[in-house]
């Protein structure tokens, strides 16, 4: 439960769990199992489960403020997440992704997202015009979170072969 971290402090996130968890209250909502079974003192896992993208990304962000002996863990995420957003309702609602995938000069990219480019085998010239595309370099974002966080070798695997298929 939230409650149970001693650097977290419930009470400032306590009305976000009540909206989270009220949006699923009617037995028609998709998640009214999870409602029922968890809505007093709802476990972390259950909110996570249960935002949306966006309300994700405030309380990763609002977390890595609060919660400072963490902040070396969550840097990363803290710093691109919020990146995967446009690339992600893209995909989630079927927007064009290579629109436009020639553009440049549309970001400058930071050295952790350039590096990682890099590291990857993207030439050198390359990554400096192509990664200042948005889109290019929100997918390189999620590729490095996907790097960082994942820790089953299998999965990386298997996303790397289907990276590899597309």
């Amino acid at each position: 439960m939230l409650s149970e971290n001693p650097y977290f402090d419930v009470s400032t996130y306590i009305s976000v769990e009540k909206k989270i968890m009220s949006r699923n209250r009617n037995s028609e909502s998709y998640h009214y199992d999870l409602y029922v079974k968890r809505k007093c003192n709802p476990p972390f896992w259950v909110l996570i489960e249960l935002m949306s993208f966006g309300e994700l990304i405030r309380f990763v962000e609002f977390y890595y403020e609060v919660d400072k002996s963490n902040r070396n863990i969550f840097h990363e995420v803290y710093e691109l997440l919020k990146y995967t957003k446009n690339f992600r309702d893209s995909a989630a609602h079927s927007r064009l992704l290579l629109l436009n995938i020639t553009k440049k000069k549309q970001i400058n990219p930071t050295q952790k997202v350039t590096e990682f480019a890099g590291n990857a085998g993207i030439a050198k010239l390359d990554r400096k015009q192509r990664i200042s595309n948005m889109k290019i370099y929100d997918f390189i974002c999620i590729l490095l979170l996907n790097e960082k966080y994942i820790q089953s070798s299998a999965m990386k695997a298997n996303r790397k072969k289907e990276l590899m298929e597309l």
